[in-house]
């Protein structure tokens, strides 16, 4: 990356978020944009020192597990990563992370056992924190989610039925019961210097069924053996394939309910749209 890139990015990021970065790593020798579905926006910044992420403006359950919740969470043998927080004004806090270069490889996305267990130990995590976390993130399935999901699709009316009957199967995924990441697809895990899955993405942390978190892990689409492993992997009586499914179909629901215009969600619904409606059709009926 060239100087004038660095400094075409650099322009993206306020003023005090880019004191904050080069107060830690030093001048700055190259910017990259990360990927990712938030619409947030997300930089590592390489300097002489180390490399960091940028991340905000962030919501506030990310801001409570990086600061408040970081120590608590690390001690129950859920990872989290060191974070300065950047505090612009009570709408625009920005975080700065540890990078990590290595992603969770392919071959270990779905039931791998020791993200598995991570999230195992998360959803054993004491609720009350989370609760207490003011503008967190909830999920839901209602009405209008539906509503909005098949005119993004544009489904059939049928289609449109099913969902609403299967949204009524699946409010028990939503009783706010245990934590739960929320967003723990494969994508959102790196892999630490000992080789352990950190998971690094905690805006949605909230409270609801831990299949919830399940359905998100499980790659792609999903499919009943993949459900079933997971589930096998996970080891609780409480949880079983069929909620694992009902979890992918709301998070695939949601994706299509929430996908603006020209964003990287409504792209990647654009390329996917017909499996999509073919899966959740499977599971409606």
């Amino acid at each position: 990356m060239t100087g004038m890139d660095v400094d075409h990015h650099a322009r993206q990021l306020p003023h005090e978020v880019r004191a904050a970065i080069e107060a830690d790593v030093g001048r700055v020798e190259e910017l990259s944009v990360l990927g990712g579905l938030s619409g947030r926006t997300v930089v590592a910044a390489r300097g002489p020192r180390r490399t960091l992420v940028a991340k905000g403006p962030v919501a506030a359950g990310e801001i409570a597990v990086a600061t408040t919740l970081h120590a608590d969470l690390d001690a129950h043998g859920v990872p989290t990563l060191d974070a300065i927080l950047v505090r612009l004004d009570d709408e625009n806090q920005w975080l700065l992370f540890t990078y990590l270069p290595s992603a969770l490889p392919r071959e270990r996305w779905g039931a791998d056992p020791s993200v598995i267990d991570v999230l195992r130990r998360l959803h054993g995590f004491p609720p009350g924190p989370i609760a207490q976390i003011v503008d967190r993130y909830v999920p839901s399935w209602d009405e209008t989610l539906t509503a909005a999901a098949v005119k993004n699709l544009h489904a059939s009316a049928s289609l449109a039925h099913a969902l609403r009957a299967l949204s009524h199967r699946c409010q028990y995924l939503f009783d706010p019961v245990n934590v739960v990441s929320a967003d723990p697809n494969p994508k959102n895990w790196r892999i630490d210097s000992t080789g352990a899955p950190v998971l690094i993405d905690w805006e949605r942390v909230s409270l609801a069924h831990p299949a919830i978190d399940l359905g998100i892990l499980m790659p792609g689409l999903g499919d009943s053996a993949t459900a079933r492993q997971i589930a096998r992997t996970y080891g609780s009586e409480k949880i079983n394939e069929t909620d694992i499914l009902h979890a992918k179909a709301w998070s695939l629901v949601e994706l299509a309910a929430t996908s603006r215009p020209g964003s990287d969600a409504a792209a990647l619904l654009a390329n996917v749209r017909e499996d999509v409606i073919d899966m959740l059709a499977s599971l409606a009926t």
